[in-house]
């Protein structure tokens, strides 16, 4: 008998909701009644997204040294000033898609049309560049100089990646089985990963030749002036790594899991053929990103941990050394900090603070380390940096 007042005790003390919640169903006292007290799903409206803070409001000192920033925010393209207010740029885009040129021109892919597009913000005008139905986008860049835009459709035909020069209107195909495209510094070449490395081919008649062999690179960048070429690739495709090296990394990967492969950065000095392995820093084992310096003396990289969900477990933003390869923190240990970009002076690095629902870009001082957070999305983010205006 005590132990069964003692269980009515207990029961009474608990809130009917918390039993409801425990086991799955509505409690109620009479037939009927627990259907119309139980658990009822209501939909909730995410919050429109705008260009304006949801967070710390703008402010002049929060931008100071910065120049205007143009960043996407879902289907919106927005401009942050340089005293911290900002504006709409366009609207309505498909989320993630948008890249801007050098001259301040957007490029954007829509699914449901399979359609290039290209928006004006100077003249308030869009062009459609290209129409391939059934086709989809893999990837699409600007040169790094001029208005010439190369873009990789897959189930396209003819097969290859497409090149289109926005100021003379000349349009070409470069044929051939591609990992990616990459920017090129210069508008009369594209340069591709493939299967065996990377390659720059003359748009003017399709000749290539090899940059760098690579097997199983995925992405690369150049530099702005051209005098390095980054590489992400496998460790265990990668070129400075030894024979033992390569078959220890092979080793560790036999297990399969959820993860993938990790990823490394290996440099080329363009013009000496100089490769340099960037090392990981004491706990990380892949490259999320890299950008180089405006003066090409360092490079910019996001180390991660290799895990199921983008950016896994850690991801932290240092600053390598060309010289030396000497690394510096830029972005917080305990916090997950992607998509790393310069500022044009060089002085600060502008990442993405992916810690938490309120993913907005953070600007770094790297002469003071002093952080600065410059967006704050709300539950609309992640923010993403687009480009420098």
């Amino acid at each position: 008998m005590t132990t069964t007042r003692g269980l009515i005790l207990a029961a009474s003390l608990i809130p009917g909701s918390a039993l409801a919640q425990q086991a799955g169903t509505a409690v109620g006292t009479t037939p009927g009644r627990a259907a119309r007290i139980g658990i009822r799903a209501e939909r909730v409206e995410p919050p429109k997204p705008t260009c304006r803070s949801a967070g710390t409001p703008a402010t002049a000192e929060a931008g100071a040294g910065l120049p205007d920033l143009v960043f996407a925010r879902q289907d919106l393209v927005c401009v942050r000033h340089g005293d911290g207010q900002v504006e709409l740029v366009r609207e309505g885009l498909p989320p993630g898609s948008g890249i801007v040129s050098p001259t301040g021109d957007l490029a954007y892919w829509v699914d449901e049309k399979s359609e290039l597009r290209v928006f004006s913000p100077a003249a308030q005008a869009e062009t459609v560049i290209d129409a391939l139905p059934g086709a989809m986008l893999r990837e699409m860049v600007w040169s790094g100089r001029g208005r010439t835009l190369a873009y990789f459709p897959a189930k396209a035909e003819p097969a290859g990646i497409r090149v289109v020069n926005l100021d003379s209107g000349h349009r070409s195909v470069v044929a051939g089985r591609f990992v990616s495209v990459v920017a090129s510094p210069d508008p009369a070449y594209v340069t591709t990963v493939g299967w065996e490395g990377v390659q720059r081919v003359r748009v003017e008649d399709g000749r290539s030749e090899d940059v760098m062999k690579l097997e199983f690179a995925v992405a690369a960048a150049y530099s702005q002036g051209g005098r390095w070429l980054g590489v992400k690739a496998t460790p265990s495709s990668d070129p400075t790594m030894t024979a033992t090296d390569r078959n220890s990394t092979l080793a560790d990967d036999d297990a399969p899991d959820c993860t993938g492969g990790s990823l490394a950065l290996t440099v080329l000095e363009v013009a000496t053929k100089q490769l340099l392995k960037v090392p990981f820093p004491k706990g990380f084992d892949t490259v999320h990103d890299f950008e180089f310096s405006p003066d090409e003396r360092a490079v910019a990289v996001t180390f991660g941990v290799t895990g199921c969900d983008y950016p896994g477990e850690a991801a932290r933003v240092f600053v390598v050394g060309l010289d030396d390869l000497k690394m510096t923190p830029v972005s917080p240990e305990q916090k997950l900090s992607v998509e790393a970009h310069w500022s044009p002076d060089g002085k600060k690095v502008v990442y993405l603070d992916y810690t938490g629902s309120d993913a907005g870009l953070v600007a770094a001082d790297l002469a003071t380390g002093r952080l600065v957070r410059v967006t704050y999305p709300g539950q609309t983010g992640p923010d993403k940096w687009l480009a420098w205006r």
